[in-house]
């Protein structure tokens, strides 16, 4: 099972690269093919736009359909609601170098 407290503690989104607006993960997990140099600072905006739509039932829903016990999923449904949060500052701080730099 994962390891919650070290996730809690595991910054995802890391920084972006201003010259290909690539985000770089701070994050050792399995297949770094599908993530490294992968995905861009719109990918980031796109799915955490989607993501912000769901509401706590819906996130709360999915764990139990995935047969998490309440308290696991209180804890990740955190941990996701974080990173999203990261995320939407990731966008922002791009979209704030893209005005500076008109």
């Amino acid at each position: 099972m994962t390891d919650i407290l070290a996730l809690r503690n595991q910054h995802v989104l890391e920084r972006y690269a201003s010259s290909n607006l690539l985000v770089a993960f701070d994050y050792d997990g399995k297949r770094p093919d599908l993530y490294r140099r992968r995905i861009t600072v719109d990918d980031v905006r796109w799915a955490t736009a989607l993501l912000t739509g769901l509401n706590d039932r819906q996130w709360r829903d999915a764990f139990r359909a995935g047969g998490y016990p309440a308290d696991l999923s209180d804890r990740f449904i955190q941990k996701i609601k974080t990173n999203i949060l990261q995320g939407q500052r990731v966008a922002a701080d791009q979209r704030a170098m893209l005005r500076g730099k008109r």
